[in-house]
């Protein structure tokens, strides 16, 4: 067999195994970018959950020091006192629905 044709047979066999490495590579790159976008989606179900809680906590939290600077502020507007305390309940109710999921 001559020189040139052992060279060509030799890098037939250099391209084909970088040609098989280069697909591998290129398979398991999409195979982990699948993988991260369906992290993504299961992770945003719990951050949007996460965010709702937050915000209901906030709001019974806020009613409930608002309540008490009403009820000790403006005794006599008791309308005023039950609303407060009514808004702060559905705060409290509200965070427990979004907890339980």
């Amino acid at each position: 067999m001559s020189l040139m044709k052992r060279v060509g047979i030799a890098f037939a066999a250099l391209a084909a195994a970088v040609m098989v490495g280069q697909l591998t590579v290129i398979s398991r790159a999409n195979a982990s970018s699948r993988e991260v976008s369906e992290f993504r989606e299961r992770a945003a179900v719990f951050q949007r959950s996460v965010l709702g809680m937050k915000g209901d906590f906030y709001l019974y939290d806020d009613q409930n020091n608002m309540y008490v600077l009403v009820a000790a502020t403006s005794p006599d507007n008791q309308r005023l006192v039950e609303d407060t305390y009514e808004q702060g309940l559905r705060g409290s109710e509200r965070f427990a629905v979004d907890l339980r999921g």
